[in-house]
């Protein structure tokens, strides 16, 4: 049996969590063009820091809710987790400078996949979720 460190301390346990991410949004068999990196970010995060994403859920749920844009709701989330982070890990609960960094790259690397969905909110044209033409 393999000990696998589970403490968000291990540097090692980060950078696979991040290239994960990278691997997703930037596959090379798929010439580098990949995914958003979300769902792919929410289950990194998910086993490094469970109480930031569920915070991070919330927000994302109460943006879809609110504005029927899972797009919008994904980049928010993504903000919201790194404030999370900042908040629940460097804090009395433990501190990382790596967890944060990864955090904040995953949060810039969403905002830039979602470009064109940014561009079609201040368009009009973006799709909602929940909508009649959704039927």
């Amino acid at each position: 049996a393999v000990n696998i460190p589970t403490t968000t301390d291990n540097l090692l346990v980060i950078l696979c969590g991040f290239c994960a991410v990278l691997g997703h949004a930037f596959p090379v068999y798929l010439k580098f063009k990949g995914g958003k990196a979300v769902a792919t970010s929410f289950g990194a995060f998910l086993w490094l820091v469970p109480i930031a994403i569920a915070i991070a859920f919330g927000v994302w749920l109460l943006t879809v809710i609110v504005t029927r844009y899972v797009s919008l709701g994904s980049m928010i989330g993504s903000m919201a987790l790194a404030v999370a982070i900042v908040v629940v890990v460097n804090s009395p609960f433990g501190d990382n400078v790596y967890l944060t960094a990864m955090s904040v790259a995953v949060a810039i690397l969403i905002i830039a996949r979602h470009t064109s969905n940014i561009q079609r909110i201040i368009a009009g044209t973006e799709k909602k979720v929940f909508s009649k033409q959704d039927n």
